[in-house]
């Protein structure tokens, strides 16, 4: 388990980071060991090496839970609004993070898988 964050981030919204984190815990438990919370824990460099972690995948997806959200349709395992745009923006933060932006942003240099 990664260690937790001892930041204070005061510009953002308690409940809404509460929402993305239990996005990652469903995640975790839907993809097991092919999980991105896997992965990260794992302390490993990112890598793109399964279909649904290309940045079009995880763009698509995270368009998917915008536009469900946009048509009043709850999560579909969680039940509720908050959890689709919590979603949305977990597939961002997946996206960052297979980016490598922690460690270099050069943005007329990133690939498209």
């Amino acid at each position: 388990m990664p260690a937790q964050l001892d930041t204070t981030y005061e510009t953002l919204v308690k409940g809404f980071l509460e929402a993305m984190n239990e996005i990652g815990r469903y995640g975790k438990e839907k993809y097991g060991d092919q999980s991105f919370e896997r992965q990260v824990a794992s302390g490993l460099p990112p890598s793109r090496d399964v279909v649904r972690t290309k940045t079009v995948e995880i763009m698509r997806h995270a368009k998917a839970h915008i536009g469900m959200y946009m048509n009043f349709d709850r999560h579909d395992h969680f039940g509720t609004y908050k959890h689709q745009l919590a979603a949305a923006a977990f597939n961002l933060m997946m996206e960052y993070y297979y980016e490598d932006f922690d460690k270099e942003e050069v943005l007329n240099e990133l690939p498209r898988p």
